[in-house]
Order: C-alpha cells, then sequence, then structure tokens
C-alpha cells in the first residue's frame, strides 16, 4: 500500500510541474500554433502561417505539387508528395512562398514554433 502511495506521488508530482508548460509535439519537438485545412479544387493554394510559424507539417489527401518560389505548381509542374505522405517544411519565409496544387482533396497543415 506504501509502496503504491509512493508510486502515485512519485508520478503525480513531474505532471503538477509540467500543468502549465506548452504543449510539445514529441515527433517534431514544436509547440502547436494552429491548424489549416484547404480544399484543393485544380488551382494552386498558398497557405497562411501564423505569426511565429518556423515549420509546418503537410498532409495533403491526394496527390499534390508544391512550390516554394511563389510560382503556382501545377499537375506537371512542381516537387510531387503523394497521398497522405507529410511534407515537413522549415523556413517561415519559404513558408509565405509555398503554392500546392491538387486536383481535388484536402490539405491539411499543422502549424508549430
Amino acid at each position: 500500500m506504501l509502496r503504491t502511495l509512493l508510486a502515485l506521488l512519485f508520478f503525480a508530482i513531474p505532471l503538477a510541474a509540467n500543468a502549465a508548460q506548452p504543449v510539445v509535439v514529441p515527433a517534431y519537438g514544436g509547440v502547436p500554433l494552429g491548424y489549416q485545412q484547404i480544399a484543393m479544387s485544380g488551382a494552386a493554394v498558398a497557405l497562411t502561417a501564423p505569426s511565429g510559424t518556423q515549420y509546418a507539417v503537410i498532409i495533403p489527401s491526394t496527390a499534390a505539387t508544391w512550390r516554394d518560389d511563389g510560382t503556382n505548381p501545377t499537375s506537371t509542374v512542381g516537387m510531387p508528395i503523394q497521398a497522405n505522405a507529410a511534407l515537413v517544411y522549415y523556413g517561415n519565409a519559404g513558408l509565405t512562398a509555398l503554392r500546392v496544387f491538387g486536383a481535388t482533396g484536402t490539405l491539411n497543415v499543422a502549424y508549430y514554433q
């Protein structure tokens, strides 16, 4: 009984101490800033990154192409990304110029600091 009580206290104290800390995504080590879902319908789309974004995790529901030079990609021009594959893009300056093209589907984007 005493051993169980001590074990509970041992694990509860660190949780209480970290309660006010921001949530950190273990896979990438970033602090979440926001989420965006964009419909892709045959035209290039731009992302709207929150202030302070250092990187984004971008996952299209269908195959897509992307460019980060401010030029719109097409179905045949741009860097391909497969459906449901994650593109982890670092750099706020590049995110403002990033464009994604998909004929159909949804683009899911999570932003991190």
